[in-house]
């Protein structure tokens, strides 16, 4: 059995929330036998694994508070996510979280600064123990060809 984890904010957030049931639904899909899990990035399991990689678990606010910013969601408006709709068809059928492609375009800064930042930024996609992809919802395609790579071995 493949260990894939998520590591998020409890409550998870839309984008973690999100890349869990794709990743949930692209295991059944390509018949992966896997544990698909969801753990707080404050989580003793989430502290080790972003340390082995020299980094600390964080959110785009542990991000922005770091670079001296504030993140203002109020700035994220429906316009915003108009903007994006094209970007967010793919992710439709699993959406039901609030997530837009939007809302992870108005967090990619963050993302781009944090690892400079000593922050391995939520969402954090863990397969088998190894760092995948942090800080945003990956393109479909990718998590795919991931799940795929790790059903192959």
């Amino acid at each position: 059995m493949h260990d894939i984890c998520i590591i998020g904010t409890n409550p998870p957030c839309p984008r973690c929330s999100l890349l869990k049931k794709i990743v949930e639904e692209l295991a059944a899909d390509e018949n992966l036998v896997a544990d698909v899990r969801h753990i707080t990035y404050t989580a003793p399991e989430a502290v080790h694994f972003a340390q082995s990689y020299g980094l600390i678990p964080g959110t785009a606010k542990d991000v922005a508070k770091v670079l001296g910013q504030r993140i203002d969601l109020s700035e994220f408006n429906k316009q915003n996510a108009q903007d994006y709709a094209n970007e967010s068809k793919p992710y439709e059928s699993y959406n039901n979280f609030g997530w837009s492609y939007g809302l992870d375009e108005f967090l990619r800064p963050y993302e781009d600064a944090a690892e400079k930042s000593g922050i391995l930024m939520t969402p954090i996609l863990m397969i088998n123990g190894k760092l995948i992809h942090a800080g945003s919802v990956p393109a479909i395609e990718n998590i795919k060809k991931w799940l795929i790579m790790v059903h192959k071995q």
